[in-house]
């Protein structure tokens, strides 16, 4: 790590190459394999956090499951609460999340012997940064309330909660289309279930074999979540008809079995699907996965007794 690399992160604008060159002596740069544990809740939380390469996800870990909270790539930076509380303790455990990560790790102990006017800068150059993941938690608590005002209502069809859940998600990650795909009897074909932003309502309980979705089996299939921005997108020979820029996908599980997927299709502005709107659409996939099996359920239900009640006619 040079003072030429730091110079290209905005917390470190601003800054002398003497101050830089302090910064680069006071921290440690490590590369990480994916899985690695950077930090588990209940320890102390003690060191500073830039991701220089790579991904990293915090997580909340309930019963062996985990949650994304938030996730954190090149250029962003974690655990920014150690430079300013002692004696904290973590409260989410982070891992990371791409096949390597580079971090840069800075302790309080180290950043507490800076000069004054050192942290002072850092400090200042950390406000708009803190500022955009509030903006993100904000997002976060405001869809879960949709969300959970939803979940409260009357028993509902896959199709009807589908639709209402899709609508409330494409608001906060500016998604053209979304789709609830769940798997069929089969389990080498899905259908779709809910959508929402399509002009041509003949996608509704389009059946798709796995084999013939290269999304849908990666989600599916394999339980990944798929994030494909616009530059790797366009250029595929390899699309699938419901997505023409961008798409990103995650898993619907009820207690650790796959029963679908949630999809949003084509972000509005340039670029593609961010990394929060990966950790928000996987919290909301986390907490909605019972509620759709549920509705799935008293669909089946309905069309038994509606099957009881011709017989006896």
């Amino acid at each position: 790590m040079t003072n030429r690399h730091l110079k290209k992160l905005s917390i470190f604008h601003g800054f002398k190459n003497m101050e830089l060159e302090m910064f680069v002596g006071g921290s440690r740069q490590q590369v990480l394999q994916r899985g690695h544990e950077i930090f588990r809740s209940g320890q102390s939380r003690d060191t500073f956090f830039i991701i220089l390469e790579g991904e990293v996800e915090i997580v909340k870990e309930l019963g062996g499951m985990r949650e994304i909270v938030t996730i954190a790539s090149s250029g962003e930076y974690i655990a920014e609460e150690a430079l300013f509380q002692k004696s904290s303790k973590h409260s989410h455990t982070c891992f990371v999340r791409s096949e390597t990560a580079s971090v840069l790790a800075i302790k309080r102990q180290i950043f507490e012997k800076f000069p004054e006017s050192m942290r002072l800068t850092f400090i200042l150059n950390l406000l708009p940064l803190i500022s955009e993941n509030f903006a993100h938690a904000s997002t976060i608590i405001v869809t879960l309330s949709k969300i959970g005002a939803l979940l409260g209502e009357n028993r509902e069809t896959v199709l009807s909660l589908g639709t209402r859940i899709l609508s409330i998600l494409r608001e906060p990650t500016k998604a053209e289309r979304g789709i609830i795909l769940m798997i069929e009897n089969d389990a080498s074909h899905v259908k779709m279930r809910a959508i929402t932003g399509f002009q041509d309502t003949a996608y509704l309980n389009n059946r798709i074999g796995l084999n013939e979705d290269f999304i849908a089996e990666r989600i599916v299939q394999k339980g990944e979540t798929v994030n494909i921005r616009e530059a790797e997108y366009l250029p595929r020979t390899r699309k699938v008809r419901y997505a023409s820029r961008s798409i990103i996908g995650v898993p619907l599980k009820v207690r650790g079995r796959q029963i679908g997927a949630i999809i949003l299709a084509d972000r509005k502005g340039d670029g593609g699907f961010t990394p929060n709107d990966e950790a928000l659409i996987s919290i909301v996939a986390h907490t909605v996965g019972i509620a759709i099996h549920n509705a799935e359920h008293f669909e089946i239900q309905e069309a038994e007794a509606e099957l009881k009640r011709e017989y006896v006619m």
